[in-house]
């Protein structure tokens, strides 16, 4: 979501796969969460926890209509950029490691220790900021606000995929509103 500044979830849509790997849990297979943003942009998020192959815990994927990010989707594959060239350009994907230049300070020395924390370091620096926000020494990266909305999808996300896929109008957090407005109504 940092990567949407100034933009905020407008409603959110979920569809699930059903029940059948493991009928003891209540939680469908895999489900599937689109995301529409106030500008128009599409998210979607894949969820699938009870299959019984491998899982691909640091798989994302960011794109977008200029350019596109993938993680490593397994064994030898590495994280790699596809940026639009001039007209009449073959497309090609290129290795992260090319824009190494671009990447912030911290993720250009980042340590071995520092990438244990998880998903390639970053779980680190989380934290990092977390604690350096309770300190005051800078502006928490989440406020309030985005908190609430963002785990509001998960809410409405059940909501939705128990009412087959309906659309659900994500609240204004940031807007002041009566108990009564804030109200889902199905």
């Amino acid at each position: 979501m940092q990567w949407f500044q100034g933009d905020r979830i407008k409603s959110v849509s979920c569809f699930g796969s059903g029940w059948h790997t493991d009928k003891r849990f209540k939680q469908e297979d895999t489900t599937v969460t689109m995301l529409r943003m106030a500008s128009g942009k599409l998210i979607k998020l894949r969820l699938d926890v009870i299959s019984k192959r491998p899982h691909n815990m640091s798989y994302y994927t960011l794109q977008g209509t200029k350019g596109c990010y993938e993680a490593p989707r397994g064994f030898g594959d590495d994280h790699k950029i596809w940026i639009e060239q001039a007209e009449g350009e073959q497309p090609k994907w290129r290795p992260l490691s090319d824009f190494q230049a671009y990447m912030p300070e911290r993720f250009q020395t980042i340590t071995d220790e520092q990438k244990k924390a998880g998903h390639w370091g970053s779980d680190y620096f989380i934290a990092q900021d977390f604690v350096r926000a309770a300190k005051g020494e800078l502006k928490s990266p989440i406020d309030v606000y985005d908190a609430c909305e963002w785990t509001a999808v998960a809410l409405l996300s059940e909501l939705s995929v128990m009412n087959g896929g309906r659309e659900m109008e994500m609240p204004d957090f940031r807007k002041q509103s009566t108990f009564g407005e804030q109200i889902i109504k199905l």
